[in-house]
């Protein structure tokens, strides 16, 4: 077991190499400690091996459950109702929503305090107004409600998150949430992010784990053996469970994002006033200028946490700075 403790100049350091590394506008932040871990292991070692693919596998993300638990309360409430409270929801300022629902945080762990609830609240209105299950997931998982008002005469084009197939029942949405993923989130995202950050300090990254044997053996095994008690990965903690102690696998979830949340407050401020400058944005003509500052403006002044949106953003002016 190795750590290793990110610095705040190993961030700055690292950060003017995510265009070159990556050679294309990616924007999911666990890009950073993904190239910080690879180049850590490659001191050692000339190939390694990583678990991705577990998750979209084996139903381990939390947000299945949870989807899945929302969508079929939803169907109880007529939908006519839900976009009623919606639409309510919308009409209440975030930094309003933060007020009301700041007793809440007495309730959550420490590192979640920070979350601005005012955003959740707007993001579950936008969740419950949804009309089709594909809609609502497609919600769950985006950035930005509407790309195409953000990117100056545009339209979003289609992707599997929004390609209709055959009908299928209210018992087969887990399964068609991991399909989802695993044709687009996967290789679109974890695979390609693994793979240049690995490849970026010549070191290879092998994923046994997505064997097209075990792909195609999971695809078998029905939900009810995936999810016990709430929790995914079932048969994968059992075969654990032959080789490694309880304590190391009864264990809270624990992503790889790194807190951009925070940084953007901090030591990549100035760097994010400078690439989302109004004036720049307008100048480039590519975004909204609106939009992009009122982002900005709640993040920066503590009014709501707009970091995943904001870092897509950063991810693309940094790549255009560097081959534009």
């Amino acid at each position: 077991h190795t750590e290793l403790i990110v610095s705040e100049s190993d961030l700055l350091n690292c950060l003017p190499k995510m265009p070159e590394v990556y050679d294309e506008p990616f924007s999911d932040s666990s890009q950073i400690p993904t190239f910080l871990v690879s180049q850590l292991t490659r001191q050692h070692v000339t190939v390694s091996l990583s678990g991705d693919g577990g998750d979209e596998l084996f139903a381990g993300y939390h947000r299945y459950q949870v989807a899945e638990k929302i969508w079929l309360q939803n169907q109880n409430t007529p939908l006519v109702l839900r976009k009623w409270a919606a639409g309510v929801t919308h009409q209440i300022p975030t930094p309003v929503w933060n007020s009301l629902l700041g007793w809440m945080k007495a309730f959550y762990k420490p590192a979640q305090r920070g979350n601005s609830l005012g955003d959740k609240a707007k993001k579950w209105a936008r969740l419950i107004a949804a009309d089709s299950f594909d809609e609502f997931y497609l919600e769950l998982i985006s950035l930005w409600k509407d790309p195409s008002q953000l990117v100056l005469g545009s339209h979003e084009p289609d992707s599997v998150m929004m390609l209709r197939t055959r009908p299928y029942n209210q018992s087969q949405i887990l399964r068609r949430m991991m399909l989802m993923d695993d044709l687009g989130y996967l290789p679109n995202d974890i695979l390609t992010k693994v793979d240049r950050a690995s490849m970026a300090v010549s070191l290879e990254s092998r994923i046994p784990i997505l064997d097209h044997r075990v792909i195609e053996f999971s695809s078998r095994i029905p939900q009810s053996m995936n999810v016990k008690n709430g929790r995914g990965k079932f048969p994968l903690r059992q075969i654990l469970k032959k080789y490694v102690p309880d304590s190391l696998i009864d264990r809270p979830k624990m992503g790889f994002a790194a807190p951009i949340d925070v940084w953007l407050r901090g030591p990549l401020k100035d760097w994010a006033n400078d690439l989302l400058s109004p004036e720049r944005i307008q100048r480039e003509g590519i975004f909204d200028s609106d939009m992009v500052e009122s982002k900005w403006n709640q993040h920066r002044n503590n009014q709501g946490d707009c970091a995943w949106e904001l870092w897509s953003l950063l991810m693309f002016q940094s790549w255009k700075d560097r081959y534009l």
